[in-house]
């Protein structure tokens, strides 16, 4: 896996490194180079006008590191990646001088216009009307991210938390772990997030992570990844051939750590992978792994623990089930739902059970189960909406039980989380912690240019306009890719909805700029939305959705990215304006349409979602198909509350410090408080989860 950043030349490398430096800390790095006389003074000062034209400026430190670079636009090579802004995106929306152009053509023209555009994919020519293009102007406003100078000691310290993070990886910290390469810890440190120890082990094969293989399942997801497959298990592999000491290394492992009843679970994986090892070849070396694979390809299966689970509760003998799931407090959180279903309106038992073996359960389970237990009952929110390790999402009904156990369950979690505080001293920004959601299933999260968890509510800009935008492009082997960005408005008592999409372009303040339906050299979408007229028109919600018209799944796009700008006046500007994008991500969920961002008209907040929904094979993939799960999806999202950073750090916490210079932690903006743990350090607040 390494061999690819080893390939590619030292200022590719470079420039891949900033563009994780810029989105995880807000800084530059550029390695130090001497005392000496500045290489180019005027191309210094374009890469600094082009990084302020991009959104960012310079501290008085970078911008002296960048004036001694050996290759200025290396960091702004990195700022514009991380935007979309590097020179190669095609930007320009269907109607050149949208919004106002829209607005003012009428519904018959836009809908001609459409009718060329549909035509010319049938005669496979590109119909698109021109206009002439009208002066613009200067955007107004614009972000400006002071951009730091960070240290080889710190990508250290970076490297580090990513390798101790406490959720499985996405495919962006993935990315941002092998461009950290010559960063990572010389000895491996100990790994408790499996998924991650299997991508390690895999990636940084140079380090030696045996002593963190515990169950054979480690060695499964191992044996996944060297085969660049799934390491979550939710999907199947096709294991390549390995190599002689990859066999042999995969079979050592299994020797010592090996159990059948975890080789059962996985059976016919494991009866795939063993094609490939051929223990019999190392029977005299390894005898119990050979052994184990050979009763597995024999189905020979004794009774096991799971086994005994599953008969128990088949049999609704409760105490069997708890006696035997108290052994592993994990899967007794797991199962807590299915248990207390099965208690009745008898779950003193459960709650017993649980209260005893809540200590010794993970942190982000406890996160998980706190967030299920707050959530309200079912006259409240009847369906609720749970993620799975593939990272789509299932509906299912919300159970009705007494909420004085809800609350006795509730007050278990957070004793457990306060029972494991190793905080030491903290100074704390509630403000600022109180709107960022502690990140879950980072495993299915989208890259972006800031790590947010699920449920976070941010504050929009004060501008009145924001423009959502969508960009992709048409798959290499040239198959047409038609991705829509629409709009869901929504009132306040859920019963009345609106929709903006390619068959609606325009509305009472909301414009969209016209529907490509391909992208052989890119294509963008955008909507722009006026807050004010929103308000006014009685909406509360407005859901921002892409879909996959054409039936690829999001993350097999090419290019394919979403966000949001900020527009004081949305005629002015480039169409698409770097400067004034807030937030941006990568769509990489497995599904065919997905919900990026929320925005709460009433309190002007952007609620961080990235979600997917499910469309069914026999309908279009469009805003209207998708319309029920928009719903159920979204009064989820809003009615049920999750836990905030702020809730997270108070649990973990020894003791308050009066002031941030006598805390041995600070959680604040580092642009105010050097050294500190902002919410958007994700892979620092992961770690702190792995070490409860």
């Amino acid at each position: 896996m390494l061999s690819g950043v080893q390939e590619v030349d030292s200022r590719t490398r470079l420039m891949r490194l900033n563009m994780v430096t810029i989105a995880r800390l807000g800084a530059v790095y550029l390695p130090a180079v001497g005392r000496r006389a500045p290489r180019d003074e005027q191309q210094s000062q374009m890469a600094r006008q082009a990084l302020k034209a991009l959104g960012y400026v310079l501290t008085r430190e970078s911008a002296h590191a960048i004036r001694d670079a050996e290759d200025a636009w290396i960091v702004t090579q990195a700022a514009a990646a991380l935007l979309g802004a590097n020179g190669t995106v095609n930007d320009l929306p269907f109607y050149i001088n949208f919004p106002t152009q829209v607005q003012e053509l009428t519904i018959e023209e836009l809908n001609a216009n459409a009718l060329l555009h549909y035509l010319g994919d049938a005669l496979g020519v590109r119909l698109v009307p021109h206009y002439k293009a009208q002066p613009r102007g200067e955007s107004e406003g614009g972000k400006r991210v002071a951009l730091t100078l960070t240290t080889a000691a710190q990508l250290r310290g970076l490297a580090l938390d990513l390798f101790l993070q406490g959720q499985p990886y996405s495919a962006g910290d993935q990315a941002d772990l092998l461009a950290l390469a010559e960063f990572v810890p010389q000895q491996a440190p100990p790994i408790e997030v499996k998924e991650n120890l299997a991508f390690l082990a895999a990636a940084f094969a140079h380090l030696d992570f045996s002593s963190s293989f515990a169950h054979a399942t480690d060695v499964l997801r191992y044996a996944c990844a060297l085969s660049d497959g799934d390491v979550s298990l939710a999907e199947p592999t096709r294991f390549r051939s390995f190599t002689r000491a990859e066999r042999r290394k995969l079979l050592a492992l299994l020797e010592r750590v090996g159990r059948i009843e975890e080789l059962i679970r996985h059976r016919e994986r494991w009866k795939r992978l063993a094609r490939q090892l051929r223990p019999s070849d190392y029977a005299n070396r390894y005898p119990r792994a050979d052994a184990l694979l050979r009763q597995i390809a024999q189905s020979q299966v004794p009774p096991t623990y799971q086994s005994g689970v599953e008969a128990a509760l088949a049999a609704r003998d409760l105490p069997a089930a708890l006696e035997l799931l108290g052994q592993r407090p994990g899967e007794l959180a797991r199962r807590l739902n299915q248990l207390l279903g099965l208690a009745g309106d008898q779950p003193q038992p459960v709650v017993a059970a649980f209260s005893a073996a809540a200590h010794q359960v993970a942190t982000p389970v406890l996160v998980q189960l706190w967030n299920y237990l707050a959530s309200p009952g079912p006259d409240v929110l009847p369906q609720r909406v749970v993620r799975v390790k593939s990272g789509k999402t299932a509906v299912i009904d919300n159970p009705r039980r007494p909420r004085d156990i809800d609350g006795l369950l509730l007050s278990s979690v957070e004793e457990a989380l306060r029972g494991r505080a190793n905080l030491g001293s903290v100074w704390l920004d509630r403000d600022l912690f109180s709107r960022y959601a502690v990140p879950l299933a980072v495993r299915s999260a989208s890259a972006g240019l800031r790590a947010v968890g699920r449920g976070s509510r941010l504050p929009l800009p004060q501008a009145d306009t924001v423009r959502f935008f969508l960009h992709w492009r048409d798959l290499p082997n040239e198959d047409r890719v038609d991705l829509d960005l629409s709009n869901f408005l929504v009132s306040e008592d859920f019963a009345r909805t609106a929709e903006v999409a390619y068959y609606r372009l325009k509305g009472r303040g909301i414009t969209h700029s016209g529907d490509f339906t391909s992208a052989p050299d890119g294509a963008a979408e955008y909507i722009d939305v006026h807050i004010p007229m929103m308000q006014q028109e009685g909406w509360r919600y407005l859901v921002a959705t892409v879909h996959s018209f054409t039936g690829q799944s999001l993350v097999d796009v090419p290019q394919c990215w979403t966000g949001m700008m900020s527009r004081a006046q949305a005629a002015k500007g480039k169409t698409y304006d770097p400067a004034t994008v807030t937030d941006r991500m990568s769509l990489t969920s497995p599904a065919r349409a997905s919900a990026p961002f929320v925005v709460d008209l009433a309190t002007r907040e952007l609620l961080w979602w990235d979600s997917p929904f499910p469309v069914r094979a026999d309908r279009l993939i469009n805003l209207d198909s998708t319309a029920t799960a928009n719903m159920v999806h979204l009064k989820h999202l809003v009615l049920a509350p999750v836990m905030m950073l702020d809730r997270l750090v108070e649990l973990l916490t020894n003791s308050w410090a009066d002031s941030p210079a006598r805390a041995d932690v600070v959680f604040a903006d580092p642009q105010t408080h050097r050294g500190a743990i902002a919410p958007w350090h994700q892979e620092r607040i992961l770690a702190l989860l792995a070490g409860g």
